[in-house]
C-alpha cells in the first residue's frame, strides 16, 4: 500500500488530467486498491524535482493473483509530448521485468487524448474493450434468473468458464480458488431454469 501523501499526489494527477480530458482516471491507476495491503501491485512515480511535483504515475495490479499485472500510466497535460510518457513505458516494462511477471495487459481510457497511441507505438495491439459501472449493491432475483453465493459449483463453473472466455479447466481452477480464499470475495451465480448462465465475482473493499 501507498502512504497517505503518495495517494494524494496520485488522486491529485488524475483529477487534473480528467479536468483537462474529461475522462475518469482514478480506476486504471487502480485507486481503489492503493491503500489495501492485500493487493498485490505498485506504482511508478516521475516528479517534476523544481517544482516539487508528481508529473507522471504508472499503476500495475495483479488484481486476480497469477503474477500477471493490469497497468495504465498517466501523464500531466503540462508534461505531455516531451518523452515523459515514453519514459514511463521504459520504466514500466523494467518494473515488470524485475518481478518476473507471468504477462501484462495494459489498460487505457477510451477516446482519451493520451494513452493508447503510447502503447500502440511501442508494439502494443488492441485487445478488447470493458466497461467499468457503479451502483448501489443489492440482491434481488426475478422470476427468470435466480443470483445465489457459490456453494461447491466447481464443474458446472469451470464449464461457464470455458465457455464465456475459453479459459483452460486449470486455469479456472486457480481462478476460482484465489476468489475463495481472497478475504471479502464472493463467486455470486446466475440461474435460470434450474442451469448456470451468468457468474459475477464482488469483493468488499472496507466495512465502514
Amino acid at each position: 500500500p501507498v502512504d497517505a501523501l503518495t495517494y494524494e499526489e496520485v488522486e491529485q494527477l488524475a483529477a487534473a488530467a480528467q479536468q483537462a480530458d474529461g475522462k475518469d482516471y482514478s480506476t486504471p491507476l487502480h485507486l481503489y486498491a492503493a491503500q489495501q495491503s492485500d493487493m498485490q501491485g505498485f506504482y511508478v512515480l516521475a516528479y517534476d524535482d523544481d517544482a516539487d511535483k508528481l508529473v507522471a504515475v504508472a499503476a500495475a495490479l495483479d488484481d486476480v493473483g497469477f503474477h500477471t499485472f493490469d497497468w495504465s500510466l498517466v501523464v500531466d497535460p503540462l508534461y505531455r509530448n516531451i518523452g515523459v510518457g515514453t519514459a514511463m513505458f521504459n520504466a514500466m516494462q523494467q518494473a515488470l521485468a524485475m518481478r518476473q511477471s507471468a504477462g501484462d495487459l495494459a489498460v487505457v481510457v477510451e477516446d482519451a487524448p493520451f494513452g493508447r497511441a503510447l502503447v500502440e507505438k511501442e508494439g502494443y495491439t488492441y485487445s478488447f474493450s470493458e466497461a467499468t459501472f457503479e451502483a448501489v449493491p443489492m440482491l434481488c432475483e426475478t422470476n427468470a434468473v435466480t443470483l445465489r453465493p457459490y456453494v461447491d459449483d466447481e464443474a458446472a463453473l469451470i464449464e461457464l468458464y470455458a465457455d464465456a472466455f475459453g479459459d483452460t479447466a486449470d486455469e479456472s481452477q486457480q481462478l476460482i480458488d484465489y476468489n475463495l480464499q481472497r478475504e471479502g470475495t464472493t463467486i455470486w451465480l446466475a440461474e435460470s431454469n434450474g442451469q448456470l448462465v451468468g457468474t459475477v465475482t464482488t469483493t468488499v473493499l472496507n466495512n465502514e
